[in-house]
């Protein structure tokens, strides 16, 4: 499964006429997210950083290598308070749909919002995930 992933993602950014540079960017508090994962019927906040941007659709990613931390929205009482550093990938619907879905005018803040399919591995529990995420990305570095 995860090879039919990365084939599918590299044949569309190559199929799109993206240079070999842009096809990997490394990025560091460039793409910082604050997301909604959604996964087997568990809801988690987390802030996240695409260190590696993959593809190139429109000038966006279509997947991102993500690193950062979570936390439950409503943790059982019997759990230890504090945050789950996480890795994975972020393979983004929301690139190859933007161009293809229209909003009225009043609606048209819903094509900043990134979303997908996610793989994560968490750090601190020592399981992984897949899930949904949804989120909005904002960048650290001050541009000049």
């Amino acid at each position: 499964m995860k090879k039919l992933l990365f084939t599918i993602i590299t044949v569309l950014a190559l199929s799109h006429g993206a240079k070999a540079d842009d096809i990997f960017t490394a990025t560091l508090l460039d793409h910082v997210m604050t997301v909604t994962q959604i996964k087997s019927g568990e809801t988690t906040l987390a802030l996240v950083d695409s260190v590696v941007q993959i593809g190139s659709y429109n000038k966006l990613s279509i997947l991102d290598l993500q690193a950062g931390f979570s936390n439950n929205v409503k943790p059982e009482s019997n759990e230890a308070a504090g945050a789950n550093w996480m890795v994975g990938g972020f393979f983004k619907i929301s690139t190859l749909l933007k161009d293809k879905i229209h909003f009225p005018d009043q609606w048209k803040f819903l094509n900043s919002l990134e979303h997908g399919p996610v793989y994560f591995y968490d750090l601190r529990t020592k399981k992984d995930f897949v899930g949904y995420q949804i989120g909005l990305a904002f960048g650290l570095n001050p541009k000049n």
